[in-house]
């Protein structure tokens, strides 16, 4: 927050004790306002604050405090007097060293009465002046803010800086309160940041039913931004309107903020039991305009709807996903059919979605495969708000990817309804180390590239080639050396542990195709024995086979 804000809006609060009253005050601040009209309450910690903060208080200071002798100036608040003394204001505030200057004819006075100034606040404010000492026990949220506004507006910067510093000690939700009612935009950014990190909403915001309306609406203004439930943070509003009724002219229009939709029964009934705080006519009225929106779910073709992963809206669990699962809110209903992530550490995993968070769709069932790497998966469109993530067999996402991508594709796909798995339409191992789309990218564990063609020596190894995530496969097709014949197996897993023999060819020369039953498969091995050559080699291999050209 800019002083000017402030500074302006008191300009008016020195009177001087004899004539020309009101132009030396405003004189004053805008004199010592030019020095400063570009800093913020961040900038505070500057070289000169630092300075004033680390002043020997302990001496003249404390020898001078309130002391009538030998005091050269007096100042008047609430016709209390407090003698004072030039040489300590205007070393310790910007505001008191513009009024003492000899630019002014005010400057002679001995005698000051400040206006529109708190007094506990001032006291508090001369004392740090002077001693350097300041908070305790008895000064309250609010004296804390009083006392923030009469440093800013006396310029005193160590002790805005140190005020500042104490209340971000203080109840971050009754900080809020106040920051918002006095404007001070760096402890309401402060304590709003604080509110969106929080995930136990009923215990961190324990003196919610406290807060002011105004305070109340920036919260649920933040509502996307929350990871709590839509239901908690609900339960919360109805506990501040049965505490604060004699807000209830407020209460439709706080009540707006919140998606009635994803409200269970029992909990929409705590409006009108015991007693009824809204009427139920408006309720039901909201609730239906909400549902038909929400029933409307917007579409948006081949483009990630997530536009930061950090504005996701967890509204269950945390960004680790465990057994329990973690659940995202998109904050509106797409329609969906693919999700995209990269996955770092192997992983087991279910995702569900809904549009309420009652009734759930599984979707994606990778809970038998140890997934890792680049997860493309498709699914059949569905109307989407909410995604669960959950990890299976004592595996962990540890972190929802920040690549995560969910969308509705064009891309020609097939999903076989039994096992969710896909089943491909393209091939899905290039002989590139990596595919040119980057979306299904497969690993030779076993066999070396090398022009245009994947290779092992006879007798002596095999191609083994895996991918990140489960298909459901039933066909390879590759060439082969047309000078050479060989003999042929191929193998099939899911876990690289387990090899099922799937096809094999004791002849094999040209372009072959191997079929075999449909079946999920992560890694395929391919072995090539019993020929004049020394290597074999794979050329042109495709999976699943494409279908010839005659």
């Amino acid at each position: 927050m800019v002083f000017m804000n402030s500074l302006c809006l008191r300009v008016s609060c020195v009177d001087v004790h004899m004539n020309r009253t009101h132009i030396a005050g405003t004189t004053v601040v805008l004199i010592a306002f030019t020095m400063r009209k570009s800093q913020t309450l961040s900038q505070i910690s500057d070289s000169k604050a630092v300075h004033l903060h680390k002043l020997n208080m302990t001496d003249e200071g404390y020898r001078t405090y309130l002391s009538k002798h030998p005091s050269d100036v007096t100042l008047i608040i609430d016709e209390i007097k407090f003698p004072a003394h030039r040489s300590i204001l205007s070393k310790r505030s910007e505001y008191f060293r513009a009024m003492f200057s000899n630019n002014f004819a005010e400057a002679k006075f001995t005698t000051f009465t400040l206006k529109d100034t708190k007094l506990k606040a001032f006291k508090a404010l001369l004392k740090y002046i002077y001693n350097g000492d300041l908070f305790n026990h008895r000064f309250t949220l609010d004296d804390n803010f009083q006392i923030l506004t009469c440093a800013q507006y006396y310029l005193v910067d160590a002790l805005v800086e140190k005020t500042i510093h104490h209340i971000k000690t203080l109840d971050h939700i009754l900080v809020l309160d106040k920051a918002l009612e006095y404007h001070v935009d760096e402890l309401v950014s402060f304590s709003t940041e604080w509110i969106e990190r929080q995930t136990f909403f009923e215990s961190a915001f324990k003196n919610f039913n406290d807060l002011s309306s105004m305070a109340v609406e920036h919260i649920l203004k933040l509502k996307l931004r929350l990871n709590m439930e839509e239901a908690l943070i609900f339960k919360v509003l109805v506990g501040w309107m049965r505490a604060n009724p004699e807000h209830s002219s407020l209460f439709p229009e706080l009540l707006e903020h919140i998606d009635l939709y994803l409200i269970k029964e029992e909990h929409f009934i705590l409006l009108f039991e015991p007693s009824s705080l809204i009427d139920r006519n408006f309720c039901e009225n909201l609730l239906r305009q909400q549902r038909e929106k929400a029933n409307a779910p917007q579409t948006i073709i081949n483009k990630n709807v997530i536009n930061n992963i950090k504005e996701l809206r967890i509204v269950e669990g945390d960004a680790c996903v465990n057994s329990f699962g973690a659940i995202f809110d998109l904050k509106k209903q797409f329609l969906l059919n693919c999700l995209k992530l990269t996955l770092k550490n192997f992983s087991s995993y279910t995702v569900s979605v809904s549009t309420e968070m009652r009734d759930w769709d599984l979707v994606i069932d990778r809970s038998n495969y140890r997934c890792v790497g680049r997860q493309v998966l498709y699914f059949a469109e569905h109307p989407v708000r909410f995604i669960r993530f959950q990890a299976h067999n004592d595996a962990n996402f540890h972190h929802i990817p920040a690549d995560l991508e969910a969308l509705y594709s064009t891309d020609l796909f097939e999903i076989d309804p039994a096992t969710t798995l896909s089943i491909p339409k393209h091939n899905i191992v290039p002989l590139e180390e990596t595919s040119k789309s980057g979306e299904s990218t497969v690993t030779f564990i076993e066999g070396s590239l090398i022009d245009g063609c994947i290779r092992h020596k006879i007798n002596g190894g095999s191609i083994i080639f895996k991918w990140p995530q489960p298909y459901l496969i039933g066909s390879l097709k590759f060439m082969l050396k047309e000078e050479s014949s060989y003999g042929i197996q191929i193998k099939a897993t899911n876990d690289a542990g387990t090899w099922k023999y799937v096809w094999s060819e004791s002849n094999a020369i040209g372009l072959r195709v191997a079929t075999f039953k449909m079946q999920p498969v992560m890694f395929v091995r391919i072995v090539g024995r019993r020929s004049n050559s020394e290597y074999f080699d794979l050329y042109e291999l495709e999976c699943p086979a494409t279908p010839s050209i005659e």
